[in-house]
């Protein structure tokens, strides 16, 4: 069964409080017919629950989120670097000629020193 709440708004003309309450009174018993205002409104109290049931699929539905986000990305997991996913560019290495005779002494050369440095350590 609902339950309604009903607010009930007298106004009336009256020289201090204790004369508005005694003609409020008067026109609730129905003495008075005129000379009073009066306002109604009704409304629905909510039901206990329908709102503990609403609170409690709104905890649900946050705790699900927050456990299905910490599963879908833990916190150490190391985003990768764009260093390794870059393009690079064609290494030159089939010159004709003269070009590739320089770069092969130039890489010799390279080598040999890179080796002396390395026995030297």
């Amino acid at each position: 069964m609902s339950k309604f709440k009903t607010v009930i708004e007298l106004v009336c003309e009256a020289e201090d409080k204790r004369e508005a309450l005694d003609v409020a009174g008067e026109y609730l018993r129905g003495s008075l017919t005129s000379g009073v205002n009066m306002r109604c409104q009704t409304r629905q109290l909510p039901n206990l629950t329908k709102v503990l049931l609403t609170l409690s699929m709104v905890v649900v539905l946050i705790g699900a989120g927050v456990i299905t986000t910490s599963i879908a990305q833990p916190h150490g997991a190391r985003p990768a670097d764009i260093a390794y996913s870059a393009c690079q560019v064609p290494l030159r290495t089939q010159s004709v000629g003269r070009e590739r005779a320089e770069f092969e002494t130039r890489w010799k050369a390279g080598e040999v020193s890179a080796a002396i440095e390395r026995a030297g350590q």
